[in-house]
């Protein structure tokens, strides 16, 4: 699977070297530059922009500081809603429920994802994942279609 991930704290980083065990195709953004050397050494392939991430992802994870950052990088210019499509996106971040049914609103397929763990649990696939989207989305792609690369222990909330 072609997978973007978006932002590349400590969690966005273990989400990433998770999915690289699984020998998925990763590209990653960041806004801070050099946090992305690790996976490049390990086969991720780095851009400047939020849309050249999701341009070329089957599923695309945010995994953000804040409601700023994701609001900036879903919904701001040159963001996710530019180029997603119908695709999935995937959200990790820890935001407002008001900015979560914002996204949900905006884009075609939103799946709230928060992430049950800390980053080694993530990197082990032990961390619990409950996933909160509309019915149709879960039913199309269970937990935005990453329940196996990312963990056995999904949630669904609904």
């Amino acid at each position: 699977m072609n997978i973007a991930v978006l932002g590349l704290g400590n969690m966005g980083l273990a989400i990433s070297e998770r999915l690289l065990q699984g020998e998925h195709l990763l590209t990653v953004r960041n806004r801070s530059k050099g946090r992305a050397d690790p996976l490049l050494e390990i086969g991720a392939t780095e851009v400047d922009a939020p849309h050249a991430a999701v341009t070329p992802a089957e599923v695309v994870i945010t995994s953000l500081a804040d409601d700023d950052a994701v609001q900036e990088v879903a919904l701001g210019e040159g963001g996710i809603l530019s180029a997603i499509g119908d695709r999935t996106d995937v959200d990790c971040s820890t935001i407002s429920p008001g900015l979560s049914a914002e996204l949900c609103a905006a884009l075609a397929r939103f799946v709230a994802l928060p992430i049950l763990g800390a980053p080694q649990t993530v990197r082990s696939g032990d961390a619990m994942y409950p996933a909160g989207d509309d019915s149709e989305t879960n039913r199309r792609h269970p937990a935005g279609g990453l329940r196996p690369p990312l963990a056995v222990r999904h949630r669904h909330l609904g």
